[in-house]
């Protein structure tokens, strides 16, 4: 989901055009990209707008400010695992996002915001980039000079020296300061990139240049929540729900069903099973009504090394299994 300054698809001085062109260039039924974009108006998007079961990441284009409850929104949505992408841009109130996305290192965004700074004229080039990484991985070291080629004229300082805990600079200008350009932050089980700049023609020529869509893309693709519904015979199933209406059934590889019952964790709801003995597929069903609707399926896997495949001799089987009897057939 995006929600951004304002949003006319037909407007290419829009920062949510060029965000939804670059995750998702399709404008019909053709598939050029796994990202699907739901565009939201910053003043309309809420807690429904944000159910980590229809949205994995949330993108904040030059939003001017947030009211506390789609800050309390955003900060449940990223605990359960979701990402969120923020640029900034000249109408961001650097007061109301430390005081109400930073909150002096607990909240939201990786650093506190100081001000606009930048070079009007010339601008300053992206630049030392985190290659440990995944955003900037080895497909960047191999066109690292698709990167070189972003230069932007305007952004925000930022206060790395109180940096939230697990803060981290991704990417720096070539200005004096080194000013920091991409950073992440840990939340929860999710995570934050704060984009500095704008995601708009305003203040960087990013738009025009092919890096941009890269960019955005593995940003996107970094910050999509990891697949935890891939799992290893013992480990638990953990879901967070958000409500707790209805019924919830867990259905097992071995044809029984069992019914799960809510557990309450700070503001929201999860549902935990332990006992994943079996080998196979999980799936939990919610039912309000007459309405049955399916939101997780597990694979649980047997540890490969439990799995192994390797070629094992007569004398090996002879030392680990010395209670059996057996004979070998050729």
């Amino acid at each position: 989901k995006l929600s951004g300054e304002r949003y006319d698809f037909r407007d290419f001085d829009d920062e949510v055009v060029y965000l939804k062109y670059a995750l998702n260039p399709s404008t019909g039924d053709e598939k050029f990209s796994p990202f699907h974009v739901e565009v939201v108006a910053s003043e309309a998007f809420n807690a429904k707008t944000l159910d980590p079961r229809s949205c994995d990441i949330v993108g904040l284009a030059n939003v001017a400010a947030l009211r506390e409850e789609q800050v309390r929104g955003l900060e449940t949505f990223v605990r359960r695992g979701g990402g969120l992408l923020i640029f900034l841009g000249d109408r961001v109130d650097p007061q109301c996002y430390n005081e109400g996305l930073f909150k002096k290192g607990a909240g939201l965004l990786p650093a506190r915001l100081a001000h606009v700074d930048g070079d009007g004229e010339h601008g300053c080039s992206l630049g030392q980039l985190d290659t440990d990484h995944a955003v900037f991985g080895k497909l960047f070291e191999e066109h690292s000079f698709l990167m070189n080629a972003l230069s932007a004229t305007h952004w925000f300082d930022t206060d790395l020296d109180g940096a939230a805990p697990g803060a981290r600079v991704l990417a720096r200008f070539d200005d004096k300061q080194a000013a920091a350009a991409i950073l992440e932050g840990p939340f929860g089980r999710g995570k934050v990139l704060l984009v500095t700049t704008s995601a708009d023609a305003e203040w960087q020529d990013w738009v025009s240049k092919q890096g941009f869509v890269l960019l955005v893309d593995k940003m996107a693709e970094d910050l999509c929540p990891k697949d935890l519904r891939n799992l290893r015979v013992g480990d638990p199933i953990d879901l967070p729900i958000g409500d707790a209406e209805g019924t919830y059934v867990l259905s097992q590889p071995t044809g029984s069903s069992i019914r799960l019952t809510p557990e309450r964790r700070e503001d929201e709801f999860w549902l935990t099973f332990h006992d994943t003995t079996v080998a196979g597929f999980y799936t939990l069903t919610q039912s309000c009504g007459a309405v049955d609707r399916t939101l997780a399926t597990y694979a649980v896997n047997l540890d490969p090394q439990d799995a192994g495949t390797d070629r094992i001799g007569t004398e090996d089987l002879r030392v680990r299994f010395p209670e059996f009897r057996f004979s070998i057939e050729r």
